[in-house]
């Protein structure tokens, strides 16, 4: 799962990756792509890669030519975070926060947001289950 916010409270929808090509609780939705209002990728490990990121930042950054807007994106060294998308990216400034221990300071969606969204998933699996 990845979650895109920014710090006037806007968000993009979420990212979900899983291993099926087409899972079969999706089969009922008119578009099986955007389940729930999410981008749905798959790949053998339902992880995330420099390739899949690629394809996001690429889609991304087509919105955002759209609509005449310019971002900062702060993302973290992880491998799955390609470095070399400076000059492909016209309207997406890439920025890496700091190699060392920094990701439970920098990083407030790994501290609340996320925590929060899990939450509430979990908190609407058990409603359902329980119903």
């Amino acid at each position: 799962m990845g979650l895109f916010v920014n710090a006037a409270g806007g968000k993009e929808d979420p990212i979900v990756i899983g291993q099926s090509e087409r899972p079969r609780c999706f089969r009922t939705l008119k578009d099986a792509s955007r389940p729930y209002k999410c981008h749905y990728f798959a790949n053998m490990k339902a992880w995330m890669n420099s390739d899949l990121m690629t394809d996001i930042l690429t889609s991304l950054n087509r919105r955002l030519k759209l609509n005449q807007r310019k971002i900062i994106l702060f993302m973290d060294n992880a491998p799955c975070h390609p470095g070399g998308l400076h000059d492909k990216l016209s309207n997406i400034n890439i920025e890496f926060l700091p190699k060392k221990n920094t990701t439970s300071k920098a990083q407030r969606l790994d501290s609340g947001i996320i925590a929060s969204w899990t939450c509430r998933c979990k908190k609407r699996l058990l409603r359902h289950v329980c119903s």
